[in-house]
């Protein structure tokens, strides 16, 4: 990795991880377009069942993004052979907790939605989705594993090219498994989940085929048996495990949101969902540079220049603003096209519009708060990272509830909790960032 940070080299970073974060969540914005089709209580079920699934994909990425902090690191040190090491035990952890998730949930699935929903119809068609869904943890978690390497070493191509793959197929399998086209049998929100599991694994096969043909084993050794180290185990563990429980908190958070929301009527859950799928995609472009930051801060700090932080922050946010600027423009000129997307009802776009501009109006501030917060995880001082982050959330969810029972705000302004989570982060990340703590934390 050079040791300039350029505007160039972090775009090359930022760019294929916005494709694969695209692809990522094209697979719930796919489903959250044909479920639109289908009615208020498919629409429902599936945005409480994609928050479920991602809440246990959030804990796996938790993982990825430590595995990530240690190979950037090893990266920046000149010792690559500790890289495929790091990689393959990552790995080994992610299989054992995939396999242990897809047993419990296929024994307690039902339990566990009974604690949450209170609509027996929409319970019914979360359990229909996840019951398959949950398959797709095992690809999901190792091409983790997968962009974690690519991410850490900032060769990130082959992320671009999983993505084309896995959203071309996922939006053919979902045409034609939720409808029953071409002979095949209409599976309604079934079928969405069989698709985005099918898409998953395409994926993973071709970062296992383009891992072989393309990266020098004998520089990394990635593919070869190795013994489990309880040292390197317990290393990766100790970065990783704040950013798992702080993943997990952080999207069961948004997941305890819409069981809130839930409560004020299915018109206010089927336009959340919605509006979620509006959001993801603002979030973006947000992903792709707060990833690159990751890797750039991280590899830096390895490379004895822990300075160059703010450097790669300025820069990175000079990028990244601009950039969800241009997408607030076009879209809030023309919410209808945008919204239509997702739902060909009137009822359900015209009570979306409000919350939608709620939506795009706190995108530039969250950018620059997660670029920040990114920042300070990329020093590896993870344990702060997660007590942080609980604060915020905690704040934020109870706000939340306070607007929904309280206060009993209408929709669009209950979404403004939005602006008060975007502010609390920023100003908590920046306040320890200009501490100078994180400068004594090893990895």
């Amino acid at each position: 990795m050079s040791e300039k940070i350029t505007y160039n080299s972090i775009l090359l970073v930022a760019i294929p991880i916005i494709l694969e974060s695209l692809a990522q969540n094209i697979l719930n914005i796919t489903d959250t377009a044909f479920m639109g089709r289908l009615g208020e209580s498919n629409l429902g079920a599936a945005a409480i069942g994609s928050i479920f699934y991602y809440i246990l994909v959030m804990m796996a990425l938790g993982l990825g993004i430590g595995s990530q902090i240690i190979i950037a690191r090893r990266v920046g040190e000149k010792n690559q052979k500790a890289v495929g090491r790091v990689f393959v035990h990552t790995q080994y952890i992610l299989v054992s907790i995939a396999m242990f998730m897809i047993l419990i949930l296929s024994i307690f699935l039902k339990q566990i939605l009974f604690l949450f929903i209170n609509s027996v119809e929409i319970r019914v068609l979360a359990e229909d989705y996840l019951s398959y869904r949950i398959f797709g943890l095992l690809p999901s978690f190792l091409n983790i594993s997968f962009r974690a390497f690519y991410v850490g070493i900032a060769k990130t191509k082959s992320i671009s090219y999983s993505t084309i793959i896995m959203t071309l197929l996922n939006i053919v399998l979902n045409y034609i498994l939720i409808f029953g086209k071409l002979g095949a049998p209409a599976l309604g929100i079934k079928g969405a989940a069989i698709a985005s599991v099918c898409a998953e694994f395409s994926a993973l096969m071709f970062f296992s085929f383009y891992t072989i043909v393309r990266i020098n084993n004998r520089d990394y050794r990635l593919f070869r048996y190795v013994k489990i180290n309880f040292r390197i185990t317990k290393r990766i563990l100790n970065v990783s495990y704040p950013l798992m429980i702080q993943h997990f908190v952080s999207f069961s958070c948004w997941f305890a949101f819409f069981v809130l929301i839930e409560k004020m009527g299915s018109l206010e859950l089927a336009v959340s969902n919605i509006i979620r799928s509006v959001y993801i995609f603002m979030l973006l472009p947000i992903w792709g540079f707060s990833a690159a930051v990751n890797t750039f801060v991280s590899n830096s700090i390895g490379s004895g220049n822990p300075d160059a932080l703010w450097k790669i922050l300025k820069k990175s946010v000079f990028l990244c603003v601009p950039i969800c600027l241009a997408l607030i423009v076009p879209m809030g000129l023309f919410p209808g096209i945008v919204l239509n997307v997702f739902t060909n009802d009137l009822l359900l776009i015209n009570a979306a519009k409000p919350v939608y501009y709620v939506i795009l109006g706190v995108s530039p501030f969250l950018a620059t708060a997660i670029l920040f917060f990114s920042a300070l995880t990329g020093t590896g001082n993870t344990k702060v990272s997660m007590a942080l982050e609980i604060i915020v959330l905690f704040f934020y969810i109870m706000f939340a509830w306070i607007f929904i029972s309280k206060l009993q705000f209408q929709l669009a302004s209950v979404w403004t909790v939005e602006f008060i989570y975007a502010f609390l982060l920023w100003g908590i990340s920046f306040v320890y960032l200009k501490s100078n703590k994180w400068k004594k934390t090893t990895v």
